[in-house]
C-alpha cells in the first residue's frame, strides 16, 4: 500500500489533485478574461448615450446576457474539477446524487436583486459624474470599470454556488479549505486570503470572497485535506519572498501584521455578496446605511452649481475660438442646467 502524506493522501494522488486545481485555475482565468473583454466591449457601445433610458436598457439585457452564459460555463468548469477530485480522492457519492448537476438560481447574479436593475448600476455612475462635471471620457472609464467589477464578482459567486452544491454530493465531506493560487495574480495572495487558507470550513458555509479572489477550494473529510500540503507549498515561496515568516518580514510585505488577523474575524457579511473578506482595521457599511446611500440622490443644488460653471466655462472657450468645443457640448450643459434650475425653482439666465 502505498504510503500517505501529512494530506492523507497518496503522492500519487496528491499530485493529481494538484494538477486537477492548476488546470482549473487556468480555465477559470480564461473565463473571466474573456468575458471581461466582452463587457467591456459592449458597455463601450453606450458612449454619449448614459442619459438615453432605451440604449441603457437594451446595453443591460446584453451585459446580463453575456454574464448569465459564463456563469454557467464557469459552474460547469468547477462542477467537472471537483468531480474528479472526488474520484482521485475516492470519496464516496451519495446514490441520490451520483448524477447530479449544478443547478444555478434563475436570476443571474445569485444576489436576489433584478438583473436589468443591477446592470444599469454602470449607466447610472456615468450618468452621476456627468452631472457633477466629469467629461465623457472618465464616464465612460468609470462605466466601464463598473461593469467588469460587476462581471467579476458575478462570475465568482458562481463558481461559489457551484462548489457548495458539490459538497452535498457526499456524506463523507466535512468542509472545504481554500487554496492559494499566487501564480494567478500579480502580486500575489492577499494577507486575508492567506489567514483565511488556515482554517477549514463548514461544508454549509458560504466561501467568503473578496474583488478579484482568485482562490479555489478542495473538499476535506475525517482523513483526507489535501489543501494543507498546497498551501504549505504556496507560503513557504511566500515566505521565502518576504525574507521570513517572522512579523517584520511580513509588515514589510503587507504593510501591516497579518499575524494579528484571526480567520474568525475577516468574514463580513455583504449585503449583496454574502460573506466577503474584510481588512478588521477599516470600518464597513451595515445593509442599512447601504439602503440609506441607495435611496440618496444627487444634491440638485450640487448638479446646477457644476453644470452651470461648465456651460459657461465651454461657451467662453468656444466664443475664444476654440474648435474642440462642440455645440452639442454646451447645448448638454445648458439644457441640464435648465433641468435642475427648474427642479430648484430658480431662473436660469442663459446669457450670464
Amino acid at each position: 500500500m502505498a504510503a500517505k502524506t501529512e494530506s492523507g493522501l497518496t503522492e500519487e494522488q496528491q499530485a493529481i489533485v494538484a494538477g486537477l486545481i492548476a488546470a482549473n485555475a487556468i480555465a477559470n482565468k480564461k473565463m473571466f478574461d474573456a468575458t471581461l473583454e466582452q463587457v467591456g466591449a459592449v458597455i463601450g457601445k453606450v458612449k454619449d448615450l448614459w442619459f438615453s433610458k432605451p440604449a441603457t436598457r437594451a446595453n443591460a439585457r446584453d451585459l446580463a446576457d453575456i454574464v448569465k452564459t459564463s456563469q454557467r460555463e464557469v459552474a460547469e468548469q468547477v462542477e467537472a474539477m471537483l468531480d474528479e477530485v472526488y474520484d482521485t480522492m475516492q470519496i464516496r457519492v451519495l446514490p441520490s446524487k451520483r448524477n447530479a448537476h449544478v443547478s444555478l438560481p434563475r436570476k443571474s447574479t445569485l444576489r436576489g436583486i433584478d438583473e436589468l436593475l443591477e446592470w444599469e448600476r454602470p449607466a447610472r455612475d456615468a450618468r452621476t459624474l456627468r452631472l457633477l462635471g466629469a467629461d465623457e471620457l472618465r464616464a465612460a472609464l468609470k462605466a466601464e470599470w463598473r461593469a467588469k467589477r460587476q462581471a467579476h464578482d458575478d462570475l465568482q459567486l458562481a463558481r461559489r454556488e457551484a462548489e457548495r452544491q458539490r459538497w452535498g454530493l457526499s456524506e463523507d465531506v466535512i468542509g472545504y479549505r481554500r487554496i492559494l493560487r499566487p501564480e494567478q495574480s500579480e502580486h500575489g495572495p492577499c494577507a486575508l486570503c492567506i489567514v483565511a487558507s488556515t482554517r477549514i470550513y463548514g461544508k454549509s458555509d458560504l466561501k467568503p470572497m473578496h474583488g478579484g479572489c482568485v482562490c479555489d477550494v478542495l473538499p476535506v473529510t475525517k482523513t483526507m485535506d489535501p489543501g494543507i500540503t498546497l498551501n504549505r507549498e504556496d507560503l513557504d515561496a511566500i515566505y521565502e519572498q518576504a525574507g521570513g515568516n517572522d512579523r517584520d518580514s511580513l509588515i514589510r510585505v503587507y504593510g501591516f501584521d497579518i499575524s494579528q488577523l484571526k480567520a474568525d474575524d475577516i468574514d463580513f457579511n455583504h449585503g449583496e455578496l454574502g460573506p466577503i473578506l474584510v481588512d478588521p482595521r477599516y470600518k464597513n457599511r451595515t445593509q442599512k446605511q447601504t439602503d440609506d446611500l441607495a435611496g440618496q440622490g444627487l444634491d440638485p443644488q450640487r448638479v446646477y452649481d457644476a453644470q452651470i460653471k461648465l456651460y459657461r466655462k465651454f461657451r467662453r472657450q468656444r466664443d475664444a475660438g476654440n474648435l474642440d468645443i462642440s455645440e452639442g457640448l454646451i447645448a448638454f450643459h445648458r439644457e441640464t442646467a435648465r433641468k435642475y434650475a427648474a427642479k430648484l425653482g430658480i431662473a436660469f439666465d442663459e446669457a450670464a
